[in-house]
């Protein structure tokens, strides 16, 4: 064998290593984040997290916000000259009973703090349904179901207070990159609008359903709004202050 076939024969096997390499890379990245996912469903945050927003002031309204990173994620609450004392118990990736668990440990350990709230928003689910597109179609139903239950259990624990207390729709992907369609399967859209209908019809009184559509949805060409969007899951502040809106005419009204 002459040198440059040598070499030629030597490259070709480094290319081969480096593209067998890559495949396992992608492989494996694509196991390891859909068992963390899934692990995630299970799981219980046990840390302290509920925390004040707002600095120190005199107000006669309290808010509290529930959720994952849609709710950690929302950043200034602007109510213009109207004082409302804002608490937030978020958790970036947070599934149902993540949050959930949260929730249970915060009033154990912080009972006061819960007291006297004029309103609760929470804003919960798509974390679930991500994991649950990972999963075959009969331990997707059980995923669904268990996160429907989480949300009814929450909604107990809060409702105990006689607070009123806002249901946020569950908003699916809008801006999907490459890796995200190559692992997430095509059910959480579907999914996220049942479980958003089935919580709409469940709840009346004190308990009440926004859906989110009224701020990201195009009814005219029937699709999510992807200029709101800063990727798959997160959105930009003028979502937000929309929702401060709508917080605002809520908190006021009762």
């Amino acid at each position: 064998m002459t040198f440059s076939r040598e070499l030629e024969f030597r490259l070709v096997i480094i290319a081969v290593v480096l593209l067998l390499c890559f495949i396992f890379a992608v492989f494996y990245s694509i196991y390891y984040y859909r068992e963390k996912k899934i692990f995630r469903l299970e799981k219980c945050i046990y840390n302290n997290i509920l925390f004040k927003v707002t600095e120190e002031q005199k107000s006669d309204k309290k808010l509290v916000l529930v959720g994952d990173s849609r709710i950690v994620g929302w950043g200034k609450n602007d109510f213009g000259n109207k004082t409302i004392d804002i608490y937030r118990v978020g958790i970036l990736g947070g599934t149902s009973n993540e949050i959930l668990c949260a929730v249970q440990k915060s009033l154990c350990k912080q009972k006061s703090l819960f007291k006297n709230v004029d309103l609760y928003v929470i804003q919960i689910g798509i974390n679930d349904l991500v994991a649950a597109s990972l999963m075959e179609d009969k331990e997707r139903e059980k995923i669904k179901q268990r996160l429907l239950n989480n949300i009814r259990t929450l909604i107990g624990y809060l409702s105990m207070s006689d607070s009123h207390i806002l249901i946020l729709s569950i908003v699916p992907p809008i801006k999907v990159g490459v890796f995200r369609k190559l692992v997430w399967g095509k059910t959480i859209a579907k999914d996220a609008e049942e479980i958003s209908q089935i919580l709409q019809n469940e709840f009346i009184g004190k308990i009440s359903f926004y859906d989110m559509k009224n701020i990201m949805y195009d009814f005219e060409k029937k699709i999510w709004k992807e200029s709101l969007a800063f990727d798959a899951l997160h959105w930009k502040k003028e979502v937000y202050e929309s929702l401060n809106l709508v917080i605002n005419d809520m908190i006021y009204a009762h």
